[in-house]
Parts: C-alpha cells; structure tokens; sequence
C-alpha cells in the first residue's frame, strides 16, 4: 500500500510541473 502512496507521489509531482506549463501556455496564446 506506501508503494502506491509513492507512485501517487510521484506522478503528483510529475504532474504538476506539466499542468502548470500548460496552464503557461494557454495564458499565453489568450494574449
């Protein structure tokens, strides 16, 4: 069970770098 917690973790953190680039880029092709 922790082994999921640690993926769930890990794809988080994948995840939220790739979120924030995309939410990036939609900023700025509203622009």
């Amino acid at each position: 069970k922790s082994n999921t917690i640690e993926i769930d973790r890990i794809e988080f953190k994948l995840n939220l770098p790739c979120s924030q680039y995309l939410r990036q880029k939609t900023i700025d092709s509203q622009e």
